[in-house]
């Protein structure tokens, strides 16, 4: 949660970017790719990813972000796109017993906000399943964590659509709520953690299309917050060097903590 200095400043500052339809369709879209990377496979998912291989420079100039890269890495596009060649590569089967290991915190990377930020994990998931009940979120892979990232990423492709729905549908005050909530969920949530996965996995045995998965998320969130105006993605994890015994941190492979 945003500290009451925190939300002081938010409330001074100027106006943040407001996207076009086509941009805020276009993110969505992109948030919704990402969680496919790394989510179980299914036809749709699979689909998905099809076009994403293809069309990934268009959808990333569609939802007005810089095509840029990190240090010498590849562009967003090109990120995304290798990345979802990767993992249509796989065998559906092969890819979901490798996301289901990988997801596991005694490897190490674990897929869970509360592996890589040092709060209360009572904390943390209630104030995700606030924003998840706030926005009829609630039920949407109810057999997971509300930390996941990629039901983290699933609900602020939601909030983007539901932000578009407002503006279509006219009501101003509906289009500011659902705004503000994208930028706190981004805040006070994804933002902490969502580059962290990354950096784990580029000194871990994880399998080459995950990795590339997860640079691609890391990638694609970077480029949406700078393109909104919100705060950079922290590259603080809190996580490592933690006492706390894998099954109390993370997402057991038995299913973790629903």
């Amino acid at each position: 949660m945003l500290t009451i200095e925190q939300r002081n400043l938010k409330a001074e500052r100027a106006p943040l970017p407001r996207p076009d339809d086509t941009a805020l369709l276009a993110r969505a879209d992109l948030l919704f790719a990402l969680r496919d990377l790394i989510s179980s496979p299914s036809p749709a998912s699979r689909d998905k990813l099809e076009d994403v291989a293809v069309d990934a420079g268009e959808l990333v100039a569609a939802a007005g972000l810089a095509d840029a890269s990190l240090a010498d890495g590849p562009t967003l596009a090109r990120s995304v796109a290798d990345a979802a060649i990767a993992a249509l590569a796989q065998l559906d089967g092969d890819r979901a017993a490798e996301l289901l290991t990988w997801s596991a915190a005694a490897t190490g990377l674990d897929l869970c906000e509360c592996a890589y930020v040092r709060r209360d994990r009572g904390t943390i998931l209630g104030d995700i399943a606030g924003f998840y009940a706030a926005f009829g979120a609630q039920a949407v892979g109810g057999e997971t964590r509300p930390d996941e990232l990629a039901r983290e990423l699933e609900f602020l492709a939601l909030v983007h659509v539901l932000w578009l729905r407002a503006r279509r549908d006219g009501d101003a005050q509906a289009e500011a709520v659902v705004a503000d909530a994208a930028e706190a969920f981004w805040s006070e949530h994804l933002s902490a953690w969502v580059a962290l996965p990354a950096a784990r996995a580029d000194i871990l045995p994880v399998p080459g299309w995950l990795n590339a998965a997860l640079h691609a998320v890391r990638l694609g969130c970077t480029a949406m917050a700078a393109a909104s105006g919100w705060n950079p993605p922290s590259w603080d994890d809190q996580g490592e060097g933690d006492r706390v015994a894998p099954d109390e941190v993370g997402c057991a492979i038995d299913g973790g903590v629903n």
